[in-house]
């Protein structure tokens, strides 16, 4: 390991050139005296944003893919290069806010039994974003597909997954932490390994999350430190495609975790849920023409999961 650097980054795009150049700009404007180590892997990207990091980020480590490798692949391709004492997976739509980096490191250093946290993550707008989450569970699944958790059901069970702000703010344990932007230990990250390349993008936020807790390491939540994220920048472009690699990856991290039968359990919550979904699309379709914009892409969606599902979903 290379004493010298004291935070290594990875960052993995898609065709995502601006929002990258953006990052980076974020990344070298606020490092401050921080020795820093910024490793970008380019899946094989048609907008030329591997020559635009280079050109305008010289400093900055380059990999080249021959293919779009996935979220997971990608990282692991840029986790091979990592010196630092401290390792972030940074999303390449993701804005550091000053001294973002420096709270991550100052609140992990006194915390040995840590071994992955994440900052406090905002919408552009500023507005509070929900970067922390509780396990996938059967429970969550069902509240979710018929609303539960909006009813303020927590007591009962059905708390959805994602938890809200004040549970960020004083939750010194949390259970999945959003991979939009991950802060390691170097010594976890070493046991724990890197992330599991079966998930292509989705899930391996639950995955990897579960084998750090497995692995006997806490995760926590640095509300000082913050972060902007854009969201979605890659999957906007093909949404009903990126729906369904959501889907797929919840698949198999049911199989993973709960084996055949939780997948076949989970399942039929996927098709509940789209089925749901695809009542209430058409019903909001014909009732209120001016959002129709938006109903038709929900529809679009959740009508490629059932196609999906309908013709084998690779069970």
């Amino acid at each position: 390991m290379n004493s010298s650097v004291e935070i290594s980054i990875v960052i993995v795009n898609w065709n995502t050139k601006q929002h990258v150049l953006n990052c980076l700009r974020s990344i070298f404007e606020t490092r401050g005296v921080l020795h820093l180590q910024v490793v970008v892997v380019d899946n094989c990207s048609s907008d030329g944003s591997a020559d635009a990091i280079a050109e305008q980020f010289p400093e900055v480590q380059i990999i080249r893919a021959s293919e779009n490798f996935g979220f997971a692949k990608g990282n692991n391709l840029g986790l091979k290069l990592v010196s630092g004492r401290f390792v972030a997976l940074v999303n390449s739509d993701v804005i550091l806010r000053q001294n973002c980096l420096q709270a991550l490191q100052a609140f992990m250093l006194p915390l040995g039994d840590v071994g992955l946290c994440g900052p406090r993550v905002c919408w552009p707008d500023g507005s509070f974003q929900p970067s922390c989450k509780r396990t996938p569970s059967l429970t969550r699944k069902f509240s979710h597909v018929l609303g539960l958790h909006r009813l303020g059901l927590k007591s009962w069970g059905f708390a959805g997954y994602h938890m809200d702000e004040s549970e960020h703010v004083h939750g010194g344990n949390i259970e999945v932490l959003v991979g939009c932007f991950w802060f390691a230990r170097k010594e976890a990250l070493d046991e724990v390994g890197g992330l599991d390349e079966r998930f292509f993008m989705y899930g391996e936020d639950d995955d990897w999350c579960m084998r750090f807790r497995r692995a006997g390491w806490r995760l926590s939540y640095c509300k000082d430190a913050m972060a902007v994220h854009v969201a979605r920048a890659s999957s906007s472009k093909e949404p009903e495609r990126f729906k369904i690699e959501q889907e797929r990856a919840v698949l198999q991290y049911w199989e993973k975790w709960r084996g055949r039968t939780g997948k076949w359990i989970y399942l039929s919550l996927i098709v509940l849920n789209s089925c749901t979904r695809l009542a209430l699309g058409v019903g909001l379709f014909l009732l209120f023409p001016a959002d129709r914009d938006f109903v038709k892409a929900s529809i679009r969606r959740h009508w490629a999961c059932i196609r999906w599902i309908s013709g084998g979903a690779e069970l």
